[in-house]
């Protein structure tokens, strides 16, 4: 692998074919979003057809605007492939909390983050302050001293 010094038509072609790729990936969730489904697993299905035939597309066009035209399309099946692998790695990864190295690379590679991203059974269990034994409900009409509740003269008690 060679690198040298990029001149400024390299770094356009490069920029173009990025903008291209993350229009496509843009475009490409709005295809999906705008195909109604059923189900996740229907979901599922409509974007591996996106995906495969973004794929075709990209092998198949041989026109002016090849430089453009396949990143884009590229882009289009990456999101969808992306999204296929990340759902299947959430049903057979288990995301641990004290995660070493090696298993944390992994959970971020398949899409799963850290354990707070994930979804919370509880709100106790993704905010732990709320479980706290010293928050109490709001009276308006009482005010607590700490030890006892007192009438709150200002709320017109």
């Amino acid at each position: 692998m060679k690198f040298k010094k990029p001149k400024s038509k390299d770094l356009m072609q490069v920029a173009k074919g990025f903008a291209a790729f993350e229009g496509g990936k843009r475009v490409g969730r709005g295809v999906v979003g705008a195909i109604p489904s059923k189900d996740e697993d229907q979901k599922q299905l409509i974007k591996g057809g996106v995906a495969l035939a973004a794929l075709l597309a990209a092998a198949s066009y041989k026109g002016k605007s090849i430089d453009v035209v396949v990143p884009a399309l590229v882009g289009v099946a990456a999101e969808q492939a992306g999204d296929i692998i990340d759902a299947q790695a959430q049903k057979v990864i288990t995301v641990k909390q004290d995660a070493d190295m090696p298993q944390k690379f992994l959970q971020d590679a398949m899409g799963l983050g850290c354990p707070c991203d994930q979804t919370a059974v509880s709100a106790h269990d993704k905010y732990p302050m709320l479980a706290s034994p010293t928050i109490r409900e709001i009276s308006w009409d009482q005010v607590w001293d700490g030890e006892t509740a007192v009438d709150n003269d200002f709320a017109g008690a």
